[in-house]
């Protein structure tokens, strides 16, 4: 199957409360279009209110739109610049219940261990997972933006997973390692404010 680099949008609704477009949302999006894939990143850099699109560029840019997503699959890699239609904006809601996706008796030390939940994607509960990792060791408060989300390789929802805080700058910038099947497979990184 050969990747296609061509523009898209993803219309992604907020979710519960949130009033802006959840990463988990751009990543489910994106998986339903590329899966499966051989790697993934997306890096964030704002909150998005609109209809989120994807423009292909050769590499990303340095702090360039308002981030970017690159794609792997065999020896083909697609990189595509994110930013948003402002004359598109959000309309929809999806519920979420983040709480019931991981919960602080989850974590044991820096890992907390994440199981197959029914109608869960991975990503939701690595978003999730990643939020109860850092308030419960870190810091309770912080409001947090996915900054950066990689895999080194593709994870389906009913994988389970470790994710483990491996690094932090202060209670602001929190990196954490994806662990499946015995083998680190990606990482997290997460700005507070």
């Amino acid at each position: 199957m050969t990747l296609q680099h061509a523009p898209f949008h993803l219309d992604c609704p907020f979710r519960e409360s949130r009033s802006y477009v959840h990463s988990t949302s751009i990543c489910n999006g994106l998986t339903d279009r590329f899966a499966p894939y051989d790697a993934f990143t997306l890096v964030l850099r704002n909150w998005m209110t609109n209809r989120v699109c994807f423009t292909p560029v050769d590499a990303p840019r340095p702090k360039s739109g308002t981030g970017h997503v690159t794609i792997t699959r065999g020896d083909t890699a697609r990189t595509w610049e994110i930013s948003e239609d402002p004359d598109t904006p959000v309309n929809n809601r999806d519920s979420y219940d983040e709480a019931a996706l991981a919960t602080p008796s989850d974590v044991t030390g820096k890992i907390i261990h994440s199981i197959p939940v029914a109608g869960a994607t991975v990503f939701d509960r690595l978003i999730a997972a990643n939020k109860v990792l850092i308030t419960s060791k870190l810091n309770p408060g912080v409001k947090l933006i996915a900054a950066k989300v990689s895999l080194n390789r593709f994870l389906p929802n009913d994988a389970a997973f470790d994710l483990e805080l491996a690094s932090h700058m202060g209670t602001r910038i929190f990196k954490s390692k994806i662990q499946s099947a015995g083998t680190v497979c990606g990482e997290l990184v997460f700005y507070g404010e």
